[in-house]
């Protein structure tokens, strides 16, 4: 796969407002952080995908994992995998959907007491096709959502800026090298070497951080697919709802408008036609970082 590695390419998209999180306040953290990665969707053949990020201080993952632990146990499964459990596949085949709403609900508050922040960003394929495949072959729509990711731990202001923050992304050797280059490029354009000092991968059964990850980036994704794809209604998703209440868990998409709004502004060599009245406009605040939609 194709490296980003152009400095042109340096808000890759968007760079997110300290603004945008201003409506959802709440403590700073001053500790060693943990942020755990994980994608959901492959741009060969999904309509959206989507990369988030779970983030919370060394402590709290620690007291999660035994707790997350605890309802696996209960539950008898040797974790959560989101495609599993919404297909009743794995160790959720033969659940009733009683049972898998229960053991949903149980996970929930464990993830909303222990981590500090979470963003889901996605993206819809056909948007990224029509406005971006053309123009720069080369881009990777995983590696600029894992940037995103990344504008987002830097630029929130709930995350006191002068602590440490290691990165662990789920393991896939499809994209390995590519979300590796992204996080190297990423740091150094933005001098994050001290604050950002290490990067890797593990796996969902060596650790349920990224489970969590995978959670917030499945329900992202099908809640675009739905709500944007297939124009079906926003919030439909009972779990998309119950994720999105809590203060600290955040959704975003980055749509064609914002795409062609990002174009105009940084390429216009490229001849990025801007968005239609139709179409719409980001919002005044997202109108500069390149987003379509805030939060849905």
């Amino acid at each position: 796969m194709a490296l980003l590695t152009e400095t042109c390419q340096r808000h890759v998209i968007c760079q997110i407002s300290p603004a945008a999180f201003a409506i959802r306040p709440g403590p700073h953290y001053l500790a060693m952080l943990q942020a755990y990665f994980d994608e959901s969707g492959h741009p060969a053949d999904s309509p959206v995908v989507n990369v988030a990020t779970v983030v919370a201080p060394l402590e709290n993952w620690c007291a999660f994992e035994d707790e997350w632990q605890a309802v696996l146990d209960r539950y008898q499964v040797r974790g959560l995998h989101m495609k599993h459990y919404a297909q009743f596949r794995g160790d959720f085949q033969g659940w009733t959907k009683d049972r898998q709403k229960e053991f949903i609900l149980e996970l929930l508050p464990i993830l909303h007491r222990h981590a500090v922040f979470g963003f889901g960003c996605s993206l819809p394929m056909d948007d990224w096709k029509a406005v971006i495949a053309d123009a720069f072959p080369h881009w990777n729509p995983l590696a600029v959502l894992f940037r995103c990711c990344l504008d987002a731990l830097q630029l929130n202001p709930q995350l006191s800026q002068g602590e440490p923050i290691e990165c662990w992304f789920e393991d896939n050797r499809e994209i390995r090298g590519t979300i590796s280059q992204a996080f190297d490029d990423w740091r150094d354009e933005f001098e994050q070497n001290e604050r950002f000092r290490s990067f890797g991968f593990t796996k969902k059964g060596d650790i349920h951080a990224l489970e969590a990850a995978d959670l917030l980036a499945y329900e992202g994704r099908k809640e675009v697919c739905e709500g944007y794809v297939k124009q079906t209604g926003w919030r439909n998703r009972k779990l998309y709802q119950s994720i999105d209440a809590s203060m600290k868990l955040h959704f975003w998409a980055i749509t064609k408008e914002g795409l062609q709004s990002y174009l105009q502004a940084e390429f216009p060599e490229k001849g990025a036609a801007p968005p239609s009245e139709s179409q719409g406009e980001p919002s005044a605040e997202l109108r500069s970082h390149g987003f379509g939609r805030e939060t849905l």
